[in-house]
This record gives structure tokens, sequence and C-alpha cells, in this order.
């Protein structure tokens, strides 16, 4: 007796790892945004203290961007080994159910 388990960690990966990828080109083309928005600033009539004030908020706001492209791309660098190594666990599990299973009852005899 064989015993075979289905496992959907593959396809959880890839979800996930495009759905990281959508989510990267988003946070991208704001920080393109934001990057006219200091170019027009850095040009504007303004005074220099509201001048000086917005470009300040709008660098704060460029890092926060910069940091979560950040930590997308190392989740996606992350998800293919994670996803591997559970697939080996996976499988190692299933060699051992099977050995388990297969020695339990593989010979029985039976008494009339």
């Amino acid at each position: 007796m064989t015993i075979s388990a289905v496992s959907s960690t593959s396809t959880t990966a890839t979800s996930s790892s495009s759905a990281s990828e959508s989510q990267i080109t988003t946070l991208q083309k704001q920080l393109d945004q934001i990057n006219t928005k200091i170019k027009d600033e850095t040009s504007s009539k303004d005074d220099a203290s509201t001048k000086q004030q917005t470009l300040k908020e709008y660098e704060q706001e460029k890092e926060q961007i910069q940091a979560q492209i950040s930590s997308l791309q190392q989740q996606q660098t992350q998800q293919p080994s994670s996803s591997s190594s559970s697939q080996s666990n996976a499988a190692a599990t299933q060699q051992a159910t099977a050995v388990a299973v297969s020695g339990v009852g593989a010979t029985v005899d039976t008494y009339a």
C-alpha cells in the first residue's frame, strides 16, 4: 500500500510572487510620480521655507516607498527557496508515511 499526498505550495508561491510583482510595479509608478513632484517643486516659485518643507515631505514619502519595494523584493527572493524546502519536506513526509504504512499489516496471516 502506498500513500501519496498532493501539495499546492508551488501554486501558492507562484500566485504570491505575481502579486508581489504587481505591487512592486505600482510602487515604482508612485516613485516616478514623486520624483516628478520633487523636480516640479525644485523649480517652483514657492518661498524657500515652503519649498524646503514640501521637498522634505516628498523625500520621506520616497524613502517609504523604496523601503516597501526593497521588502517585497526580498520576499520574492526568499519565496523560491522556502517553497522548494516545503516541497522537499512534504516529499520526506510522504516517504516516511509510505514506509510506516507498508510495514504495518504488510503480511497478514489468517488462521482458520
